[in-house]
């Protein structure tokens, strides 16, 4: 820890402080943390940082994402759209669409479109556009999940700007950076069963990854008519600006993900704001860690709470836990979930809980398994404890995220509708992860590793970013693949051509037999 803090103040003393704009919407409690840990660090290394949120969901007052830096809420934005979307989402999860209506969808994603809509009210905000500008920032830092902060950084004559992926990198965001992202071994958007996979299998993760790309693009071009709506058509599309920032910071850790093609300036920074030393318990959650009997958490998330889920998810679960009566079960539920605590009453080895120190938890010894919805922030806590989990994604990148553990070994994939229709399944996996002592032993490993990396990630930012702002940027690492299109960067029209010309002689040459035949039996005739 003296060692982590002198290193900090001799970043603070060895460089310039820049004034940042960190934007961080309130779209949700876990993107604000991972905005919030990157503005932390860099207030601690000395530079004046900004954290700018606009308050989707009225949450501001609420919730603190960074204790270091300098908060500009903005409330009274006309969201009730935008928090009745996203409290549907709990509801929707079920709703399974099929692969047809995925390649012939038509429609923008409502959520996009509404976080576009929010991002308008506040570009034509005169007043606090004038008052952003007076700040003078020198680097902006966004994330991918909209890119109306890439729009506004333009607006504001930002120079240096961060592109951030709170985590792994989605297909359309490689995509945009140019980065290959092979759909045969790569399971991004569908799962692969070996290498190689089978040809349906690589044919659906083909067909879903090409339409994910172009859906993606299609919501950036209604950002991209807002923006120049109000701005003029000359305006620069905020993927152009995305895509051209100095650097890209992922939000993971590489050792989590499968590895895949990658640039120069795409940087990995999973793990900030977390520390190698324990974490104190309450008095509470202390006598129930040394009560005796090893320990499973359960928590599913702040976005799938389970107020919203179907009951019958919460019954299965809990009649699950008394399958293992030798084991103490931690079940975090939403708050206003009443029939989950009523369900828990009398269950002895049962605590039903709206709150839980998950960084506290995950590190003690008696804590067995985490049973997840694989959100990345759960993922970094636990294998950063060496936790093994089991798997339950619902959303957004939690599938993938849950396809690459699995694929690690260190967890156990289950389906979201297997907690419906088929509980037997969840028990298999907790019977599994709690027999089977490979996951714990590949969860160890994983943990050793990133606790002894030669550079940690809080390092990483603030090296880098101080790096490009002291040379006014790295244009030499820009990859100049980016800038082509699909046909040029594959060469395809070489091989169209290379393609056609054998087929065009042998054309001309059949021609030219049935023409030579033809003249020869009219020769033939005459003689």
């Amino acid at each position: 820890m003296i060692t982590r803090i002198i290193t900090l103040l001799a970043l603070c003393y060895s460089v310039s402080s820049h004034k940042i704009l960190v934007f961080s919407p309130t779209a949700s409690k876990s993107h604000m943390i991972s905005q919030g840990r990157i503005a932390d660090e860099l207030a601690n290394a000395g530079h004046e940082v900004v954290n700018f949120e606009p308050d989707f969901l009225d949450i501001t007052d609420k919730f603190v994402p960074c204790k270091k830096c300098r908060r500009w809420p903005v409330t009274g934005l006309n969201n009730e759209r935008y928090k009745s979307i996203q409290n549907e989402m709990s509801a929707n999860v079920f709703q399974e669409s099929s692969l047809w209506s995925k390649i012939f969808n038509q429609e923008r994603d409502p959520h996009e479109d509404e976080y576009t809509n929010l991002c308008e009210e506040i570009i034509t905000n005169k007043e606090l556009i004038e008052k952003l500008k007076a700040e003078k920032f020198d680097a902006y830092f966004g994330e991918q999940i909209n890119l109306c902060g890439m729009g506004l950084s333009h607006i504001l004559g930002i120079k240096h700007r961060f592109w951030v992926a709170s985590c792994t990198m989605s297909v359309s965001m490689r995509h945009s950076l140019g980065i290959p992202t092979p759909s045969s071994f790569l399971p991004f958007m569908s799962p692969l069963d070996g290498t190689p996979a089978s040809f349906w299998q690589r044919a659906k993760n083909f067909i879903i990854t090409t339409a994910h790309i172009r859906d993606e693009y299609r919501d950036v071009d209604w950002t991209d008519q807002m923006f120049r709506r109000h701005f003029g058509q000359d305006f620069p599309s905020v993927e152009y600006l995305a895509k051209t920032s100095d650097i890209i910071f992922v939000s993971t850790d590489e050792l989590l993900e499968l590895q895949s093609p990658t640039l120069a300036n795409v940087v990995h920074i999973g793990g900030l704001g977390m520390s190698n030393k324990e974490v104190p318990l309450d008095a509470e959650f202390e006598k129930i860690m040394n009560s005796g009997k090893e320990v499973v958490l359960f928590s599913l998330g702040t976005i799938a709470n389970t107020t919203n889920l179907p009951p019958v998810i919460m019954e299965n679960f809990l009649n699950i836990t008394q399958k293992f009566k030798d084991y103490q079960f931690i079940v975090k539920v939403d708050k206003y979930d009443k029939r989950s605590f009523e369900l828990g009453e009398g269950l002895e080895n049962v605590l039903v809980t709206d709150w839980v120190p998950q960084p506290a938890l995950l590190p003690h010894p008696k804590l067995k398994t985490f049973i997840t919805h694989a959100g990345y922030n759960s993922l970094m806590e636990a294998a950063h404890a060496g936790v093994p989990v089991i798997l339950i994604p619902f959303m957004y990148d939690q599938p993938r995220n849950g396809r690459f553990v699995a694929k690690k070994g260190w967890g156990i994939l289950r389906d979201r509708f297997q907690l419906i229709n088929d509980p037997d399944a969840i028990e298999g996996a907790i019977r599994e992860m709690l027999e089977n002592p490979s996951y714990k032993q590949k969860a160890s490993r994983l943990r050793k590793l990133m606790r002894t990396k030669p550079q940690n990630a809080s390092e990483r930012l603030i090296k880098i970013t101080n790096w490009v702002l002291e040379n006014d940027g790295v244009e030499e690492l820009q990859y100049e693949g980016k800038h082509l299109d699909l046909f040029t960067f594959y060469n395809l029209d070489i091989l169209i051509v290379a393609t056609l010309i054998p087929i065009l002689i042998f054309i001309i040459l059949r021609i030219s037999d049935i023409t030579v035949v033809v003249k020869s039996g009219t020769k033939n005739k005459k003689e």
